[in-house]
């Protein structure tokens, strides 16, 4: 018989601070949305948009540079060129959706 894991609380001496951390070479699906001001779910969606004969496929939301698992990220290096294409699409976000009630209904 296998002995059984037990769970322990963690202990101050178990945690690692954040100056500890290794910054990450890349930018995730969070740090996107970030940039954007949006949630993850919404730069899925742009991901999703750029495809041939979507919404976006005239200006495509910038590919990721490759996977983690089945979580996108892209190269630190492509962030103006993300940043970019939020700036041009300002005026399209938030398209869709259910309408906002007005203020004095």
């Amino acid at each position: 018989m296998t002995p059984a894991l037990l769970y322990r609380r963690p202990r101050d001496d178990d945690r690692v601070s954040e100056d500890a951390v290794a910054e990450q070479p890349f930018l995730t699906l969070a740090d996107v949305a970030e940039i954007g001001e949006v949630e993850k779910r919404t730069v899925s969606r742009y991901l999703t948009r750029s495809r041939p004969g979507q919404p976006y496929a005239d200006d495509p939301f910038p590919a990721p540079d490759g996977l983690n698992g089945k979580s996108p990220w892209w190269s630190k290096r492509r962030r103006k060129v993300i940043e970019g294409w939020f700036e041009r699409h300002r005026d399209r976000a938030g398209v869709g959706g259910r309408p906002r009630k007005d203020a004095g209904s």
